[in-house]
């Protein structure tokens, strides 16, 4: 077969694989059985280990750099058996001494899938830019696609009750008590900023909660609204909500229930309910109502940092005592104090 295929080039001036085409001649090195006496195959293809053979380095065919590659290799895993892997092996350098001035490096791949019987993908096409850039087209020739617009992605309306009535606080709050309503701010323990879309008006801003006194639906209305409590205890959700159930102050779906809030400012009197309808989740409420705890972490942080404040001015005394007589626990500002100085040694 090896002379026969030199014989072949010598006398058309081609190689056996551009006469017969690459599957023809593969085809034709199939139906040997094994690489015929004497050839270079039986020379350097060889057992690496165990596991499979190889065409060894020093081989004329690798030597000769005419083909893309340095090394070739069968596996026994993909001929079944050593012995086969080796006979594989040969009739692949058979393959590729008879071609190795026009093969390329997916021919060498394809030679080893149609060897080993593994079908072969079809060549991928070429976008017509990449095509050009290889000398298949003209880049010039190319037709440009049309780039189409991308559609603007709006947010859904919050179309959902957002005004109520003007009502006096103290005829629909039942636990109203006036003397207990203090002018001065007052924060809100929570982090969340509030809902997107808000009015700039709207209580729920940061920069707003501090003057506002909030109170919860205690008749889970809708609309209607009529009974208010200050108490999260006497509090009932929403009842067949149709609406979007987003909260006012955490931007979070309430999936299980949402309720209604009103408010109003604590430094106006008489004291009126603001117009805003405000929607929000259990612990949400709990925020706004003021009786979500704050923890026993934070509360220590922020003693610590208003007592190293202290500790610098000759006052320090008084200034202690009057933190013990608003309420403070002792042991729980000999702590704090504890820390702060250990702080700042």
């Amino acid at each position: 077969m090896t002379a026969a295929c030199g014989w072949l080039q010598r006398s058309l001036g081609c190689s056996p694989q551009r006469l017969l085409g690459a599957e023809g001649f593969v085809a034709a090195t199939l139906a040997m059985e094994d690489a015929p006496a004497g050839h270079d195959a039986n020379k350097y293809v060889a057992k690496s280990g165990e596991l499979r053979a190889i065409i060894k380095k020093s081989s004329p065919l690798l030597q000769s750099k005419k083909l893309p590659i340095t090394s070739f290799q069968i596996s026994k895993a993909q001929a079944g058996s050593l012995e086969e892997a080796l006979r594989i092996c040969r009739l692949c350098y058979v393959r590729l001494k008879d071609g190795e001035d026009g093969m390329s490096m997916d021919d060498v791949k394809d030679l080893k899938k149609q060897m080993l019987g593994t079908p072969i993908r079809p060549a991928k096409k070429k976008p017509a830019a990449q095509a050009a850039r290889g000398g298949d087209a003209d880049v010039h020739e190319i037709k440009e696609e049309p780039v189409r617009p991308r559609k603007a992605v709006t947010r859904p309306a919050f179309k959902r009750p957002c005004e109520g009535e003007d009502l006096l606080a103290r005829a629909v709050v039942k636990d109203f008590d006036e003397a207990r309503i203090s002018p001065d701010e007052m924060g809100i323990d929570s982090g969340f900023l509030s809902r997107r879309g808000l009015p700039c008006d709207s209580p729920v801003r940061p920069e707003l909660r501090p003057k506002y006194e909030f109170v919860i639906a205690t008749d889970g209305g809708c609309d209607g609204a009529s009974k208010f409590s200050h108490a999260f205890r006497d509090a009932k959700p929403l009842q067949n909500w149709g609406h979007e159930r987003h909260c006012d102050l955490c931007n979070q779906k309430c999936k299980n229930n949402l309720f209604l809030l009103r408010c109003f400012d604590r430094t106006s009197r008489p004291f009126r309910l603001h117009k805003a309808l405000i929607y929000a989740g259990p612990e949400c409420s709990k925020a706004l109502l003021r009786e979500k705890r704050r923890s026993y972490a934070k509360d220590m942080r922020d003693l610590q940092q208003k007592l190293r404040s202290i500790l610098t001015r000759e006052t320090w005394r008084e200034e202690m005592q009057s933190i013990i007589d608003a309420g403070k626990c002792l042991n729980f500002v000999l702590k704090a104090l504890q820390a702060a100085a250990w702080r700042d040694t």
